[in-house]
């Protein structure tokens, strides 16, 4: 298939679902226009500090005591699909751009680091936490033992 191809049927199906997304845009933006109006203008030092310990660290969701693996789970999902979320981005400018790419974003770079931290972690990637345990209600485990390579005698 040929590129203007390929750009037309891109095209269509972008198009589609950016008119799907308008749509509902469209009728959450009337739900917003009947509730009453709000300075979100003030405090902003204060608003920004919120939304990076709130929003970004997802600090209340780290600090209840009763439910921190929960917590945990929250936090690496809400960075996970914002990662993937860029990842996104980055297809979407490749599809209509071959050599599209964001600027300081390689996608081959969790490729090279997953691996690695992996490889790093060694017997470690199999231990489950007692803490990790009891929210999925099964046995903790203990790390395995160092193994080492038998040497010869010289």
């Amino acid at each position: 298939m040929d590129f203007w191809t390929r750009f037309a049927i891109h095209t269509v199906i972008v198009a589609i679902g950016l008119g799907l997304f308008l749509r509902t845009l469209y009728g959450r933006a009337r739900v917003l226009q009947s509730v009453q109006w709000t300075n979100l203008f003030d405090k902003i030092p204060e608003r920004i500090q919120a939304l990076l310990v709130i929003g970004f660290g997802q600090k209340k969701f780290l600090i209840d005591k009763r439910e921190k693996s929960a917590g945990w789970m929250h936090f690496f999902i809400f960075w996970g699909f914002t990662i993937l979320g860029v990842q996104v981005i980055h297809m979407f400018g490749r599809m209509f751009f071959p050599d599209f790419t964001l600027p300081t974003f390689n996608g081959k770079a969790i490729v090279l680091i997953v691996p690695a931290v992996i490889m790093l972690m060694g017997r470690w990637n199999w231990w489950l936490p007692a803490w990790a345990a009891r929210a999925l209600r099964t046995q903790p485990s203990e790390p395995a033992p160092e193994v080492r390579p038998a040497t010869e005698p010289a």
